[in-house]
């Protein structure tokens, strides 16, 4: 007979509520849960054109907006944008702009935890806190409308609508992923490769004459030998090692160079070859193993074909969703600073 009694009952469902809320399928079923409906909902309101009224489709790109776009670019990549970089980073503006002001309009930003948590910690820098509840002064935020102009915010709900666009479509069958991967076989070859090991000789250790010529007597030694004199020809300690498994051109050419991988692709297999020549010094090198390059089945590579399928499918159907909103919008740009022209 089970003689325990209401409490211990209290605590052992206390217990197994607390583990299933811990549990990730849970939170992946909650996470689908709320994608279907956002999704639902954006079908229901934005299948046909834009929701937006007709006073937020006016879009203005000044030259403000403009420079800050030239600046940003400049920080990112030490150079300044041409005149097609710069149209191109207003386009993918304007795409966040109408993406943005249509999420605001199918109420996205509403009872969103992440936008909430954030309107609320703005609130309180800004001193707006005056000892409400945390409900009360997110709303409070949102009629002094600061969700339209924190980037967070803005990110969070373009991103939210690239989501749900991008999900509102079927799932690949396998004829269309067998279809993708027989279109785009070549990006997932796997490149020829080598597994070798090398003895190193330092030039800046050594100096560059030096170790040049510590090599080349060290390839006159090891002519004829196998690989198991590499310790007796006195190289020098390499960061990566001695050994190195499976190397494409593209990991050669990170590690030592773009000649040095050209040469050593091409060299022969069982033998000691050089001395090749790399940004650190000079390598006697011996190829153990040469991988030829080849396609894949799809069974190996399913999953990224799938992902890349998926990811093009997302992307295509927001540019869809664009191309049929955006003539909703009245449009102006300032087309004298897209040009890098200075007022006055």
């Amino acid at each position: 007979m089970d003689l325990r009694g209401p409490e211990a009952y209290r605590r052992i469902l206390i217990s197994r509520l607390q583990r299933l809320l811990r549990a990730p399928a849970l939170h992946f079923a909650v996470a689908g849960a709320l994608c279907f409906f956002a999704s639902t909902r954006f079908e229901t309101v934005a299948s046909d054109a834009s929701v937006a009224s007709p006073a937020s489709r006016r879009l203005v790109i000044d030259a403000t907006r403009i420079r800050g776009l030239q600046r940003d670019y400049r920080l990112a990549n030490h150079a300044s944008p041409t005149e097609s970089e710069t149209r191109a980073l207003v386009a993918d503006l304007i795409d966040e702009e109408i993406l943005f002001r249509e999420a605001i309009a199918m109420g996205f930003d509403k009872a969103d935890r992440s936008i909430g948590w954030r309107l609320v910690q703005k609130m309180r820098y800004l001193g707006e806190d005056a000892g409400e509840d945390v409900t009360t002064l997110y709303r409070r935020a949102l009629a002094m409308g600061l969700h339209k102009s924190d980037p967070v915010v803005r990110r969070i709900l373009v991103e939210k609508m690239r989501l749900i666009i991008g999900h509102s479509g079927p799932k690949p069958t396998d004829a269309e992923i067998a279809d993708w991967f027989a279109a785009h076989q070549s990006e997932y070859g796997q490149a020829a490769r080598v597994t070798f090991r090398h003895v190193f000789f330092d030039k800046g250790r050594r100096g560059a004459a030096a170790a040049e010529q510590a090599a080349q007597a060290a390839a006159a030694e090891a002519a004829g030998h196998g690989v198991e004199i590499a310790k007796s020809l006195h190289g020098d300690p390499f960061v990566m090692g001695t050994d190195l498994p499976s190397q494409a051109r593209k990991d050669l050419e990170k590690l030592f160079g773009a000649a040095f991988a050209d040469q050593v692709l091409s060299l022969p297999q069982g033998t000691w070859s050089g001395p090749v020549a790399s940004a650190y010094g000079w390598h006697l090198v011996w190829i153990e193993k040469r991988f030829d390059p080849r396609i894949p089945a799809l069974a190996e590579v399913r999953s990224r074909v799938l992902k890349s399928l998926e990811a093009s499918r997302r992307d295509h159907r927001v540019a869809e969703y664009l191309a049929r909103v955006r003539p909703a919008y009245t449009i102006e740009v300032d087309e004298a600073a897209m040009r890098g022209e200075k007022n006055g």
